[in-house]
């Protein structure tokens, strides 16, 4: 199980281990159903030896969930939303370091007027 806490800090929403196949592994969270998509979706795949170098650990995030939009003939429908988090950590990095950079943009993605420009004005000029 996987916990999210939502953004008023105190409420929290459990996402259970649904499938697992290779390095790949999907949880689904309190609101999942056939018609409606509320799920973390975890990949991980190991370093790749080459060119002299040890390779670099390759890790995604997703959050998908579905959500009511309006299409345009004016009729509701549900689409996906999607946020992930995509990281290359060459081998050899250090925790700590790593540690920084999450904590670094979990800061960033807590921004909401970053948020808004970027995510849904496609502001990329700070």
């Amino acid at each position: 199980m996987i916990t999210l806490t939502k953004s008023d800090n105190t409420t929290t929403e459990n996402y259970l281990q649904f499938r697992v196949s290779g390095d790949k592994s999907q949880f689904i969270g309190p609101n999942h159903t056939d018609f409606l998509v509320d799920s973390l979706q975890l990949h991980a795949t190991a370093p790749k030896r080459g060119n002299n170098q040890y390779g670099n650990r390759r890790t995604d995030v997703s959050l998908i969930r579905g959500t009511e939009v309006v299409d345009l003939e004016g009729s509701p429908v549900v689409r996906n939303r999607k946020l992930g988090i995509s990281s290359s950590l060459p081998v050899g990095t250090t925790f700590e370091d790593f540690k920084e950079d999450a904590y670094e943009m979990s800061g960033l993605l807590r921004d909401e007027d970053f948020l808004l420009a970027l995510f849904t004005q496609g502001i990329i000029e700070h």
